[in-house]
């Protein structure tokens, strides 16, 4: 065929993708005299295609989907050459046909290799059916319809059946088998990049066409070899000889330019068309720099190329899931603040002295913990080994020994680094055998098989050691992880969810297993597919020893190069025979580019009875009523209407009596709750009168807006183990997500997450929008359960729960019996909230019962009550939506020690520093406690923590200060209601209930403050203090009062010297805060005597009237470079004034302290903070502050020798290191206090 003409038809009623692809198409053809005809008005595909062809004039027709992209230069001379050896080409296809799927038949009969690219992905799937013979195989039978290339013959003789497919399914195998029968010969092209952005459409009407197909050509199919379930054709991957092959040619000849060729939507929006690449280069490789970008649009066409090639971002490696995880705005929440939460998993060396210490020196159970890494090392990674081996020479856990098993023969001098070995295997296939030999002879207690290039943080196997030795029963570890890029930037991390069974079998979520040896043996050894092998391995281990043995490590410990290494063909595979194992009749459906979700099959649906609970609102009900009787295609549903008996409404009844009398689609009945008019009450009545053992208990506020909602909740009953489940929740109007699933302790009660922020269609955080997940609670509104289990479980609590909290009772009391619930994302309802607030009364009494149920819920449940196991403990409790806790880090989340745990919420001044930051660092430092320290906020709500944090964090002791505000006095009486209160330690280091008029903090006090710190040391434990003065004045209020004086930490002062004698006459000086505004007018008249004797400076607070009279004013500097500034002052006397107020007598010596530490003598009032020290003390009048002064300004060797003195005084008494164990027995619960 010379020169031939082709004809390009396309059916689209999408202007954006026809645009693109007709622009692909011209940079294609621009050599060869083609035509493209748009059918932009098809009532079927096939009815579309034959008007194409009559308005055709080219020799080849191609017949083409708008959603595909071509990276193929040669594409026009490819098909032209072969289209003189073959009829009709494809680029998938199948050499046998046994249904109306294509993908059904068994693996070798099926061909060709496309790009998946799914709308909103950044990365693509590469499908490789099968490439055998390259780069055309023949005798090909049907072909997918993305793309047919066809001679004009075929076209003519063939044409579309637009009779039978009259709608956009099965035309494709109907037109290529109909060639096939007619003697025409087929191929598959396996060597031209496709991208189709689409995962295909298996739905319903697909079903149907299927059915019509296997009726018209029942006589011409192949018999089938044996059973193969339809879900497989959601993702399908050859052999692993053809995937080798395949992609080994595509590298010699086109894979190399599609993985470099970047497709940018950014990119062209930023640089004009002048700048781009001319679209006549499309296909030309280019060099991987983020300079170079294509675009395919016209000049003219820019903000058409903008929309339409978001789905085509970024082609990046085959198979190689992206790493956005969940492109939404809850997904941004986690990202903004990654950085900053990284920042603040500090460790410091002492942490990891203390932490190595602890394993190699004595018997412990840690060192009892040792790890077989396998790592499998296909030709073209080898580069990846070393930042691996790197890591894991770091691990202060040195319990370890790596493997490294792979085709390749072993570098040279590797028989003599320790800890790694070697083994080189014949073939990739014989990897699972080496790797369960050599796990079996391990002299190891846990295996690991690890992708190279993981990055293990420092203390990732210390971490490992530490919960094997908590949990001995544990079968498998995992742990949290992220991505980093070339710029060593960390990206993409992964919160996971716990061991959440649904989530975890939903996607490739768990990442590498640590697995107990004899775990390991019995449940089949690693697994068999090199793509993400733990994920089989994870299914087998939750099979062999049930998902409790599986343990979650919820922190950041492996870290990928570039993206996560995931398989999703594997994984669906793996989980297609997992499901055949266990018996289970399922399909899978998938929810985004690399996740699903598993949906039971039914022989015959099983019936339901759906239980409406009224509170007598008409509207309401007859609204919810029609919307199920209407909508719902269910096939066997019964409806209850459950009011409370005594509702003394004649419109209402006469409503149900026309209901159960009129109903044309189900059975309607009323039943009356005869106990308490309470929400449980009618769940309860509904469950005793339903009929069904599938009861669905849902409020009359509901509105059905899906005809498949309750179909897809039934078919979540895949295992007997599911005890209920229940829809996703939208708002009215804007339809956002208005509830997933009810978090324990979220907002201090069990609020649902992404209430109203998550739009419609968003995936959400690891995809938790669109993916069923186990639940902790039950929400109140609408959800499906067994009868048999809510019996079981003793039904509702009627009594102390009542319209608040029944639900989650109940969802507890379930989950008690090794039940499990399941939020279901593919059902959708409608809730408007709560509609009873006009009620004044009500709204009142119930805001009263709400409080009283908590509380009785909060006793009876503690901390089970409280702590959800499926939000993972690095995400705030504030927020609804998922965001990182970042206003405080525990210490001991990160660094589990064995040590107590403080939780300390100080003042964000000085007086929180000495009394709380500074003495917890230290302790720290000497390995004698873990902590979490949180600034109180100045200038912003305040914000304390809630019950459900204290739970979840479990602290030892909680410091507070300044508790006297009502949201803190709030926060200290719910603590000391909860049943895991914790102990609880007042600071205290003020006289705070009598502060002088004239200092500035006492605005921020309250007037009753007595009363307000009586009423918090009422929920405290113990009082700490530091002076003898606040123990006497405040002994009455507590009983158990500490006194801790305030010492310097001597890693910040004892370093710092003072310069003496630097200036012509002696520098006398103060220093200090805000509050000694009349502290100081007492230096005023004896400075205005001695000035011309001495140099005055002051740094810090200064009254107006004294700053004439000064040589030098220092204004002050942020804390930390305070004894730094201090010292720099080269000060040859200090002073130390205060007036003889209350306020005064129960302040610390501090001020002494910092003056010593840098061997200043100090002349100070006679007052009872300054007694027992070596300092001038002198009484508050000028002429004998003035003598003292002029005693030492005049003696410079005698002060010096008082400098001295006072050092010696603050090293032998107030350095804060040498008290460690003081500060922590006077903050630190009694052993006693600690067991009760």
């Amino acid at each position: 065929m010379k020169n031939p003409k082709i004809s390009v038809i396309i059916c689209s009623i999408e202007a954006i993708k026809y645009a693109r692809i007709c622009e692909n198409y011209k940079c294609l053809f621009a050599d060869v005299p083609y035509e493209i005809i748009g059918i932009h008005d098809a009532r079927s595909l096939a009815e579309g295609y034959n008007r194409g062809i009559t308005q055709s004039s080219g020799d080849i027709l191609i017949f083409s989907h708008d959603d595909i992209l071509i990276l193929d230069e040669n594409f026009a001379e490819k098909i032209i050459d072969r289209l003189s050896r073959f009829d009709l080409l494809g680029f998938a296809g199948a050499s046998k046909i046994i249904s109306g799927q294509w993908i059904d038949v068994a693996n070798r009969y099926l061909h060709g290799v496309i790009a998946h690219a799914l709308p909103k992905s950044k990365s693509l799937d590469l499908n490789v059916f099968g490439a055998q013979e390259w780069p055309t195989i023949p005798g090909i039978k049907v072909i997918d319809g993305l793309l047919m290339v066809a001679t004009r013959q075929v076209a003519a003789d063939i044409r579309f059946d637009a009779s039978i497919f009259d709608g956009f399914h099965l035309y494709d195998l109907d037109f290529s088998f109909s060639a096939y029968l007619a003697g025409f010969k087929l191929g598959i092209c396996c060597d031209i990049p496709l991208i189709h952005e689409s995962g295909g459409n298996f739905d319903r009407k697909q079903r149907e066409y299927a059915q019509r197909f296997v009726s018209k050509y029942a006589t011409h199919l192949d018999p089938p070899e044996c059973s193969r379930p339809s879900t497989v054709s959601l993702s399908h991957a050859s052999s692993c000889e053809d995937t080798e092959a395949l992609l080994y040619l595509w590298n010699k000849d086109t894979l190399k330019r599609i993985s470099t060729t970047i497709l940018s939507t950014a990119a062209f929006q930023q640089n004009p068309p002048e700048h781009a690449i001319r679209t006549s280069n499309l296909l030309q490789p280019i060099e991987s720099t983020p300079e170079n970008f294509l675009h395919v649009p016209p000049a003219n066409s820019a903000a058409l190329a903008a929309e339409s090639l978001g789905a085509f971002s970024q082609i990046a490696r085959p198979n190689q899931i992206s790493t956005d995880w969940g492109a939404s705005s809850t997904t941004s929440l986690i990202s903004q603040k990654y950085q900053y939460w990284l920042s603040q998993r500090e460790l410091i060396e002492t942490d990891i002295t203390f932490l190595e210490s602890s394993i190699p020196d004595h018997i412990s159970p840690l060192n009892e913990q040792k790890f077989h890494f396998f790592i499998r090392l296909p030709a073209g990674l080898e580069s990846k080994l070393a930042d691996t081996l790197d890591s894991l020479g770091l691990q202060v856990n040195e319990n370890w020994h790596l493997d490294v098993v792979s085709t390749l023969p072993g570098p040279a001098g590797l028989e003599d680094v320790p800890n790694v070995g070697w083994q080189t295997i014949p073939c990739s296939d014989d990897f699972k055998h080496a790797v369960d030999r050599l796990a079996e002879v391990s002299p190891c207690n846990w295996i690991i098989e690890i992708p190279a290039g993981a990055k293990l943080d420092i203390l990732y196997l210390w971490r490992l050691a530490k919960e094997a030795s908590l949990f001995p029963e544990a079968a498998a570890l995992f742990v949290d992880d992220d991505c980093i890029d070339g710029a060593g930037n960390r990206h993409t991390p992964r919160f996971k969810p716990g061991t959440n069974p649904a989530h975890l079998q939903g996607m490739d979520l768990a990442g590498p297993l640590c697995v107990r040896k004899e775990a390991w043996i019995k449940s089949g050894g690693c697994g068999v597919y090199g793509g993400s092998p733990w994920f089989s391995q994870l299914l087998r281990l939750a099979a062999a020893f049930g998902w409790p043995s599986i343990k979650h490590i919820p922190d950041q410990l492996i870290t990928y190069p570039d993206s996560f290494p995931s398989d999703t063909n594997a994984c669906l595979l793996t989980l297609i025979e997992h499901q055949k194992n266990q018996g289970l009749a399922a399909e899978l459906v998938h929810a985004t580019a690399q996740s699903w979700n598993t949906r039971g099959l039914f022989d015959q649906p099983p019936p339901v009875t759906i239980a409406i609970l009224s509170q007598g609102q008409l509207e309401l009900l007859s609204r919810c009523f029609e919307s199920i009787e209407k909508i719902t295609r269910y096939p066997e549903f019964t409806i209850q209407i459950v009011t409370d008996e005594g509702e003394n409404d004649p419109d209402l009844d006469q409503w149900i009596k026309d209901a159960e009398a009129q109903s044309k689609f189900c059975k309607v009945r009323r039943v009356n709750n005869k106990s308490t008019p309470n929400h449980a009450a009618r769940c309860n009545a509904a469950i005793a009168a339903a009929e069904n053992d599938l009861v669905l208990l849902v409020r009359e506020e509901i509105v059905i807006v899906q005809d498949n909602w309750l179909e897809e909740l039934v078919h979540t009953f895949i295992q007997a183990d599911i005890a209920a489940a229940f829809p996703q929740h939208h708002n009215p109007g804007d339809a956002k997500v208005l509830a997933t699933d009810n978090t324990l302790g979220l907002k201090n009660t069990n609020e649902s997450t992404i209430c109203g922020i998550a739009k419609l269609g968003e995936s959400g955080y690891l995809d938790s929008l669109k993916l069923a997940q186990d639940a902790s609670s039950l929400p109140s509104t609408c959800f499906l359960i067994r009868k048999k289990d809510y019996l079981d479980a003793g039904g509702m609590d009627e009594t102390a729960l009542g319209d608040h909290l029944a639900d989650c009772d109940l969802g507890l009391k379930l989950r008690q019996r090794n039940l499990r619930l399941i939020r279901q994302p593919r059902a959708s309802i409608v809730y408007g909230g709560e509609t009873s607030a006009y009620d004044t009364m009500l709204r009142l009494t119930s805001a009263i019962a709400k409080i009283d149920a908590n509380k009785s819920f909060r006793q009876r449940w503690g901390k089970v009550g409280m702590v959800d196991l499926y939000w993972n403990p690095n995400l705030s409790l504030a927020d609804a939506a998922p965001t990182l806790e970042t206003e405080y880090r525990p210490q001991w989340q990160y660094v589990p020690a064995d040590t107590p745990r403080i939780l300390a919420h100080p003042i964000y001044n000085a007086q929180g520093d000495f009394r709380i930051r500074s003495p917890l660092r230290a302790a720290r430092k000497a390995g004698l406690a873990t902590e979490c320290v949180w600034p109180q906020k100045l200038g912003v709500k305040p914000r304390y923590h809630t019950q459900a944090e204290i739970a979840r964090l479990a602290p030892s002791t909680v410091i507070v200060q300044n508790y006297i505000h009502n949201m803190a006095l709030e926060s200290l009486d719910e603590w000391r209601s909860a049943p895991t209160c914790p102990f609880v330690v007042y600071a205290l280091d003020d006289l705070i209930s009598d502060m002088d008029k004239n200092n500035p903090f006492r605005e921020n006090i309250p007037p009753n403050a007595r009363a307000r710190l009586k009423y918090a040391l009422a929920r405290c434990d113990r009082l700490v203090v530091s002076t003898e003065f606040l123990a006497e004045t405040y002994r009455h209020l507590i009983p158990d009062i500490r006194v801790v004086p305030n010492r310097l930490e001597q890693d910040i002062w004892r370093p710092l010297d003072s310069l003496k004698r630097t200036g012509k006459k002696p520098r006398v000086g103060w220093a200090g805060g805000s509050t000694h505004q009349g502290d100081l007018m007492l230096l005023k008249e004896i400075i205005e005597q001695t000035r011309d004797e001495a140099d005055w400076i002051f740094f810090g607070m200064c009254p107006d009237e004294i700053r004439p009279l000064l040589a030098e004013y220092h204004d002050l500097v942020p804390f930390s470079e305070y004894p730094k500034f201090l010292a720099l002052l080269n000060l040859d006397i200090a002073v130390a004034p205060l007036a003889q107020i209350p306020f005064n007598q129960g302040k610390s010596n501090l001020r002494l302290l910092e003056y010593g530490s840098l061997g200043l003598p100090v002349v100070c009032t006679d007052i009872d903070p300054y007694r027992n020290s070596p300092a001038c003390r002198v009484v508050n009048t000028s002429q004998a502050w003035i003598d003292a002064l002029r005693a030492r300004i005049h003696d410079a060797e005698a002060r010096e020798r008082e400098g001295k003195v006072m050092r010696d005084w603050v090293h032998a008494n107030y350095l804060l290191e040498n008290h460690v164990e003081d500060w922590l027995h006077a903050h630190l619960p009694a052993p006693q206090e600690k067991n009760a």
